[in-house]
């Protein structure tokens, strides 16, 4: 008689407990969603986008990451004062993540404002430039790893080149960065975003334009926004065939870049 009796009185704790499951307040479920936020930016001189008549080396600055919001006042200063970085979430050289070895990069999502205009300049000797904001969003229930090196991530702008077949080509390349030191892993935590700035650009024309972002092993692709650029853009500047970028255009021309590819002197 005791087992059919316990086993009653389990099934019964059972169907009590599933009854009463409390289901996810919509508040509480809405923290796990993210929306663009709006970015707070302090008075600065005026400044206009960068203007680029050849493929134009780029690395995005990392400016830090932070919880959802509503409204945002991105760190001065990346990786080393992104306001919810805290110590413990943050690695300065890629050799020390062996105790993260069971988080990956996999599971963001890119979400590219470019409507979105952010006055910014690398350091006081270069002129202020228009970015716009890239949020790298963990929407998922586990930590994520983001990777980057010397402040920047690693990513590319493609544009939709309608003369020729409507086919996306890079319209940026890699900045050179002759040594390995400088990387940096960032745990972005459930309900966090990482945030990046990709340079707008003056252009004779505007058109469907995306944004290519590799972290460690994986690469991500944005949805596309409209965006300007010139037609020359689509080119390696070669007048100066010993200068980088122009020497390793033709590797870029073999392998690409991210999963991009380069259009080739030519070609129209």
């Amino acid at each position: 008689m005791f087992k059919p009796i316990l086993a009653s009185a389990l099934l019964s704790m059972l169907l009590f407990s599933c009854h009463n499951a409390q289901p996810v307040s919509p508040k509480m479920a809405e923290k796990k969603k993210f929306h663009l936020p709006v970015v707070l930016q302090n008075a600065q001189e005026k400044a206009t986008p960068i203007e680029a008549k050849a493929v134009t080396p780029v690395s995005f600055p990392y400016l830090g990451k932070y919880q959802f919001c509503d409204t945002l006042k991105p760190a001065d200063n990346g990786v080393y004062k992104g306001e919810m970085t805290r110590i413990e979430d943050l690695f300065l050289e890629k050799s020390g993540i062996g105790k993260w070895d069971s988080l990956n990069t996999d599971g963001f999502q890119i979400i590219a404002d470019y409507k979105t205009s952010i006055l910014y300049r690398s350091n006081p000797y270069v002129e202020t430039s228009v970015y716009f904001p890239v949020y790298i969003v963990n929407e998922t229930d586990t930590p994520k790893l983001f990777f980057g090196k010397d402040r920047h991530a690693w990513g590319v702008q493609e544009a939709k080149d309608t003369s020729d077949y409507a086919s996306w080509y890079s319209i940026e390349c890699w900045n050179w960065s002759g040594d390995g030191n400088g990387s940096f892993a960032v745990k972005i935590r459930p309900g966090e975003f990482a945030m990046i700035l990709a340079p707008k650009y003056k252009g004779s024309q505007t058109g469907s334009m995306r944004l290519r972002l590799q972290i460690d092993q994986s690469t991500y692709v944005s949805l596309p926004y409209e965006g300007a650029y010139h037609q020359e853009q689509f080119y390696f500047d070669m007048s100066s065939p010993d200068l980088y970028p122009a020497r390793h255009a033709k590797s870029f021309f073999t392998t690409g870049i991210y999963g991009a590819a380069f259009k080739q002197p030519g070609k129209h």
